[in-house]
């Protein structure tokens, strides 16, 4: 996990495309343990993030992990690249005890 972390943080680009980043978290709450967009937000704990709508859509993420393993969760977020506010489907999959997580914009939906 360390070493998936680090590349992760690390910008080689292995786990990045175009708008695309991975970013890992646990399921259970706690702080955010690798993020390929921002790296700001490793290190804490984003459970009350909330898009413009209000959805809680972190914790959405813990929750998908924790009943299904893996699944979708929609919400409204800027853009990483270009800081439009887009709509947004995050992938989530589940792997022992934290959560792989890979969102798309859908460009022209917000």
């Amino acid at each position: 996990m360390d070493k998936t972390a680090a590349e992760i943080n690390g910008k080689t680009g292995m786990f990045e495309s175009k708008d695309l980043y991975l970013f890992v978290a646990p399921v259970p709450p706690g702080p955010v343990t690798a993020h390929g967009a921002n790296a700001k937000l490793v290190g804490k704990e984003l459970g009350d993030l909330r898009d413009v709508n209000g959805v809680y859509f972190t914790r959405s993420f813990r929750e998908v992990a924790a009943k299904d393993g893996k699944g979708w969760v929609e919400y409204k977020w800027p853009n990483a690249k270009s800081g439009a506010l887009e709509s947004k489907s995050t992938y989530i999959e589940r792997v022992d005890d934290v959560y792989f997580a890979c969102g798309v914009y859908k460009a022209g939906k917000s």
